[in-house]
């Protein structure tokens, strides 16, 4: 029997040019005790859907069809016919139906702590004390995956990670515990090992709750892990569904076999990635890369471009003051001209930081970085005046976030030229040359200079982040975590146009990512951090054909495969997860084959085992 039922649903909205359709007779079931993968690009209408289920939707939107909940907590109901605002909706919200949402900085109050509003959801819906709400909310704070739930539970949104503030908004959503589970990308924002937990988490709640779960993703590799049943949405309509083994092992619908080659995997090598729809022109890039530069040395590719060596750095905390735990503790990594390295680690292991450390955006307590100025080691910590500005044009940085990279009220023109105006490059005539360049660059229409960047999607806001990073020709280019917002079909033209832009402009760049299929798809060498250390290091096809350190395989056997066939392990995930791995030990790197670096635990004057 279905626990929440979708029949014929459509939802119109109404737009100065007439009614836009954003679902079209959509139809599927949530069984009980069933998980159910909603799988679609942005725009297809998934989370349109969750919406409509939980009575959020807009004002001017129409909605049709029947939505049916039933799930045993009380009588059935049709949603669909339920008014939004209507106090009919309370005991539903979290009571019946818990949803977790994407981007869970905007869904938490910035102004009362996690562990508060974690506790009003069961505080609202169930007769508790507070006492027992605090204690539950610890509880679900530990299941969930904070080290520290105590600590969680006092801390305020802003304070913690993307990946602690997506586990706390899983905690909200489970806190009254209801029967129903709308979960809307909600390991989008997770590094590999922790998002094993959370869906080995949800996994279990499934079976000893009867928890029916609508999950929404475009990440097939979550889906082939996780789902009994798998609809697949393509502009409102209902293109595929039926059980996930059937659907993975006989569906022909080219939509869904599109789906699966924009998925890069680690088993699976590919030189390109299939895009729905159209890409870059790669010409583009060719043409760009044979105008003159003002700014690149004529040094051969391979040669030392920078390299950090015993860089530590430890900051403060807001209660203990002073100096807290080391983000980077001894780190030593070196970059060459033209070479792609990927940074892999969870969060708070230190990646961001590093990279501020080489943009010298964040000063190392001890050790330096050293860059080639033509040829020549110069400290980055002594640069000034004419060297740190051609420091500052030969290494740019592209954020995680498209939507908060970009100032909403600069064009896209501005946006892009702005580096010119900063360092006093070119006049207006030229460039505005350069931004009609870079925008072809990137496969934008010229038409989107005069736009805004709140009119783009992530992807192409994300274009324009690189678009703007690329003006002035770097040399090193630090992407962090730059495709993680995005759907996987966009997720493989950026990494297309990625590709093509560093073979014809001959640039370097740190790809920083905890998504270890791509970072297998993108560089040539990875260093793996944990806790601030960097734990292993080698050529990328040796390192995942062969990895040494513990830590290294974990991240591994945690990332999801597009293949039913070979499923994750949740069990051996949550037993990787409870190891420490040697975080305490006095280490050393030691080098164990040509290019191959691995963290190795120091007894009595030798390197005894893999950290």
């Amino acid at each position: 029997m279905p626990a929440l039922s979708f029949r014929d649903v459509t939802l119109d909205f109404a737009t100065s040019g007439g009614p836009l359709r954003a679902l079209d007779g959509v139809s599927f079931d949530v069984g009980r005790g069933r998980t159910v993968a909603l799988v679609g690009e942005s725009g297809s209408g998934k989370s349109t859907l969750a919406l409509a289920a939980m009575g959020l939707l807009p004002r001017h939107a129409k909605l049709g069809g029947t939505i049916l909940l039933d799930d045993g907590k009380a009588p059935a109901i049709d949603l669909a016919r339920l008014k939004p605002g209507s106090g009919a909706f309370r005991p539903i919200r979290g009571g019946r139906i818990g949803l977790v949402f994407q981007e869970p900085l905007s869904a938490f109050s910035p102004v009362h702590t996690v562990g508060r509003q974690i506790s009003e959801a069961a505080l609202a819906h169930e007769q508790i004390t507070p006492a027992a709400a605090r204690a539950r909310a610890i509880e679900i704070l530990r299941l969930t995956g904070f080290r520290d739930p105590e600590r969680g539970y006092d801390a305020y949104p802003f304070e913690l990670s993307g990946g602690l503030r997506q586990r706390a908004m899983i905690a909200v959503a489970l806190a009254a515990r209801p029967p129903v589970l709308i979960a809307d990308e909600p390991t989008t924002a997770l590094d590999v090992t922790i998002q094993a937990q959370i869906l080995a988490l949800l996994d279990r709640l499934k079976g000893e709750l009867g928890l029916s779960i609508l999950f929404i993703t475009h990440d097939l590799g979550v889906v082939a892990a996780i789902a009994d049943d798998l609809v697949v949405l393509y502009r409102g309509r209902v293109m595929e569904r039926g059980p996930a083994d059937a659907v993975f092992e006989a569906s022909r619908h080219p939509y869904f076999q599109a789906l699966k080659g924009a998925n890069p995997g680690l088993r699976r090598k590919q030189d390109r990635l299939a895009v729905i729809g159209g890409e870059s022109d790669a010409g583009a890039a060719a043409r760009y890369a044979a105008a003159p530069s003002r700014h690149r040395d004529d040094v051969d590719a391979g040669a030392p471009l920078i390299v950090a060596e015993n860089v530590t750095k430890a900051f403060g905390t807001r209660r203990t003051g002073g100096t807290g735990a080391r983000a980077l503790d001894h780190v030593s990594l070196a970059i060459a001209r033209g070479e792609s390295v990927g940074l892999v680690g969870e969060s708070g292991s230190g990646k961001s930081t590093l990279a501020k450390v080489f943009m010298r955006a964040v000063v190392p307590d001890s050790g330096k970085v050293t860059f080639h100025l033509k040829g020549v080691p110069r400290d980055v910590a002594t640069l000034a005046g004419d060297d740190l500005g051609r420091f500052r044009r030969r290494v740019t940085y592209v954020f995680q976030d498209p939507y908060a990279a970009l100032n909403p009220r600069m064009t896209v023109r501005d946006t892009i030229v702005e580096p010119f105006a900063i360092h006093g490059l070119a006049d207006r005539r030229g460039r505005d040359a350069r931004a009609r360049e870079l925008i072809d660059l990137v496969g934008l229409p010229r038409s989107a200079l005069d736009r805004y960047p709140p009119s783009f999607s992530g992807g192409q806001r994300q274009r324009i982040a690189i678009a703007r990073a690329l003006a002035l020709k770097p040399e090193l280019l630090i992407l962090d975590e730059p495709t993680s917002a995005l759907d996987v079909s966009v997720q493989a033209q950026i990494l297309n146009l990625l590709g093509d832009l560093r073979r014809e402009l001959g640039f370097a760049y740190l790809f920083i990512s905890h998504d270890l299929a791509v970072v297998e798809h993108v560089a040539e060498r990875v260093a793996v951090m944990r806790r601030g250390r960097i734990v292993e290091e080698a050529p990328a096809k040796r390192l995942f054909a062969d990895a040494m350190h513990p830590y290294t395989r974990a991240l591994i056997a945690a990332a999801p495969e597009a293949d039913r066939k070979t499923r994750l392990d949740f069990a051996a995930v949550s037993a990787a997860a409870k190891s420490d791995w040697g975080d305490d030990a006095d280490v050393r790197m030691t080098d164990i084959a040509p290019g191959h670096r691995v963290a190795m635990t120091v007894t009595k004057g030798s390197h005894a085992a893999a950290a």
